[in-house]
């Protein structure tokens, strides 16, 4: 019972090694891909504490290319000077923050649960609307991702302008 029936091959064994390199490959790409996606918000967090000088020479990190100042922190009344003092700007700013966070995360979850919706009864059911079939249906919708509606704002508006002065001049 103890005598090993199925024996490994030099081919199964060589396998591992290039299995942890394309391992290692693919998570070295990931990591600098969360890098590059997550940069915008680092450079936005850093300038906050930034100086005007410091931002026009493109300083990247903080206590080596320049120190932090509250300047901006100060301003609205978060700086830990005057965290504790009474502040009716920082009051104001942060009713108007928190409002912003609620609109963003009603509606973020608003459209998630239409999507949601929408996507199961495309998958589940057979539609036809016009010519148009489920996949039809479903490419518009993807269609919107790739041409947003705030693409085609301003033609409409320069055509609504346009329309409205040949209303004026005929009359």
């Amino acid at each position: 019972m103890s005598a090993q029936i199925f024996k490994d091959s030099k081919s199964d064994l060589a396998f591992r090694p290039s299995w942890m390199v394309n391992r290692a490959v693919i998570y070295g790409v990931l990591i600098l891909w969360a890098v590059i996606c997550l940069f915008p918000i680092y450079w936005t967090l850093t300038t906050s504490f930034k100086a005007a000088p410091d931002v026009m020479k493109g300083n990247l990190v903080p206590w080596w290319d320049f120190t932090p100042k509250w300047l901006g922190m100060r301003s609205l009344g978060l700086s830990p000077e005057t965290i504790f003092q009474e502040s009716t700007v920082r009051e104001e700013f942060l009713k108007r923050f928190w409002n912003s966070t609620i609109a963003a995360t009603g509606s973020s979850a608003l459209a998630v649960i239409l999507g949601s919706c929408t996507a199961y009864g495309l998958s589940r059911f057979n539609y036809r609307f016009g010519f148009m079939r489920n996949s039809d249906i479903s490419f518009f919708f993807l269609s919107q991702l790739i041409l947003p509606p705030s693409s085609w704002h301003y033609p409409s508006s320069f055509y609504t302008k346009s329309l409205i002065c040949w209303i004026r001049v005929l009359g």
